[in-house]
């Protein structure tokens, strides 16, 4: 939110605590949606690395977008992120390309 209500490491931890200790967690990381293929990330990242390999849930409001969720590297390694984006002042079209080309570099990243 634009008022830092939750952090992103809140958010990440527990996204980790999800896929790694809750009893649901097979149900919740197939709820997420996956970028290029359904759901909010459908238009997602289309044709590139990312597809298939980002599930993750998109938000948005007035100067604020952000995406957190699971990503898979070149290697297959699977990492946990948040990012949130307050008070931008780039138009939806903008934002979103920053983003996809933010994690199309991370998915091409061998470790």
């Amino acid at each position: 939110s634009r008022f830092n209500a939750i952090t992103s490491r809140q958010i990440v931890g527990i996204l980790k605590y999800m896929k790694l200790n809750s009893a649901n967690k097979d149900k919740f990381f197939t709820s997420l949606p996956i970028a290029g293929t359904n759901g909010t990330m459908s238009k997602f990242c289309i044709g590139t690395k990312v597809q298939n390999r980002l599930h993750a849930k998109s938000g948005s409001i007035a100067g604020v977008r952000s995406y957190a969720g699971y990503i898979f590297n070149a290697d297959g390694e699977e990492f946990v992120f948040c990012i949130i984006v307050n008070n931008h002042a780039a138009n939806s079209f903008r934002i979103k390309k920053i983003f996809e080309d933010f994690f199309t570099g991370f998915a091409e990243i061998k470790l």
